[in-house]
């Protein structure tokens, strides 16, 4: 009768089936290849799912800017990539960035804009909607963003 090699013996062979687990071909076991597999996928659709999160918050904030700017400022202003203002003296906000870098433009939405002529109303946004204006504003700009110190907002 054979027997069975002590693992305590002197046995110059590894035994790596005392603890049940086998190595594989590049020192891990077969379930520690699944397991770092299985992070690796679940970390992969976490940042998949954050960049759908991303790309649907900025069409969110920039759908909810074109609402905000149809409201308060067609009347006047054109607020799409064409056609002309309603008022000739309303510059159509696709040229905005000419003007103005549409980022500077924040803290005069958040706090009041006020213009050099009477016929354009006082407006004040709270940061939400400061944010999704912006956003609609940079997505329709036609051109490349003017260089430069900023210009007055009047």
């Amino acid at each position: 009768m054979a027997r069975a090699p002590d693992a305590l013996a002197g046995d110059d062979a590894p035994r790596q089936d005392l603890i049940g687990v086998k190595a594989g071909p590049f020192g891990l076991c077969a379930d520690d290849a699944m397991r770092s597999f299985q992070i690796l996928l679940a970390l992969a659709a976490l940042i998949a799912a954050l960049a759908v999160a991303t790309a649907a918050r900025a069409q969110s904030d920039t759908a909810r800017g074109r609402l905000l700017v149809q409201r308060y400022c067609a009347g006047c202003h054109n607020v799409t990539r064409s056609g002309e203002s309603p008022n000739r003296a309303a510059p159509p906000f696709r040229d905005l960035n000419q003007r103005y870098r549409i980022d500077d433009l924040g803290e005069a939405l958040a706090e009041g804009i006020l213009t050099g002529h009477p016929a354009m109303p006082e407006f004040q946004f709270p940061p939400k909607d400061v944010a999704a204006v912006l956003a609609y504003l940079k997505s329709i700009q036609r051109l490349q963003q003017a260089s430069g110190p900023p210009a007055p907002i009047l």
